[in-house]
């Protein structure tokens, strides 16, 4: 066997704390979306509450059902997210790691294997984290904008016009209009295409 330095020994010694820094450095990162990915979820609910049907009501039923499955995909994949920062940040919860007796030869390589798979896992859940909050945003993007400009063109609406004696004074965008009382001559009814 060969004799170590005392440089090799410092080597492995910054080796080892490298190796123990990895994970930390992985979680931290992953802590650190957690807040934004969580306000981020709590924001869109209550957007999407305080919105609530009777806006959702006014577009046509494909913007209704598209817009509806959105938001809900969006969500969805946001919780997904969460969960995976929660994992990265925290180590998976349903993974219960348990400590048991080993022998001592090749602990320190077992040691530093179990490190890296750790490390590794911390950053997959991250990166997945990232992609699942990018495209659940996405989608309640998408969502919003269908229901905020889904009825813009006016398709799918009709024109109620008011006649006099038949011929038409003015047109209203929308299938009624409430009239207490109309004048001698006047009716209301669709508009002439």
């Amino acid at each position: 066997m060969t004799q170590l330095s005392r440089l090799d020994l410092e080597a492995n010694k910054e080796l080892d704390l490298a190796e123990k820094a990895r994970v930390k450095t992985a979680r931290s990162r992953a802590e650190k979306w957690l807040p934004w990915n969580t306000a981020l979820v709590g924001l869109i609910a209550t957007v999407t509450i305080v919105k609530g049907a009777d806006e959702f009501s006014k577009l046509e039923t494909w913007a209704q059902l598209t817009t509806g499955s959105l938001i809900v995909l969006g969500l969805a994949l946001l919780g997904a997210g969460l969960f995976r920062f929660y994992s990265a940040a925290f180590g998976d919860p349903f993974n219960r790691e348990l400590i048991e007796r080993q022998p001592i030869e090749t602990l320190h390589v077992r040691l530093i294997d179990h490190r890296r798979r750790a490390d590794e896992n911390a950053h997959d859940d991250l990166r997945t984290g990232i992609g699942l909050t990018i495209v659940g945003v996405l989608f309640v993007v998408i969502a919003t904008g269908i229901s905020w400009f889904g009825i813009a063109d006016g398709s799918g609406t009709k024109a109620t016009c008011v006649f006099e004696d038949g011929a038409v004074i003015v047109g209203v965008t929308g299938s009624s209009i409430d009239v207490k009382e109309l004048a001698e001559g006047f009716t209301i009814g669709a508009c002439p295409s």
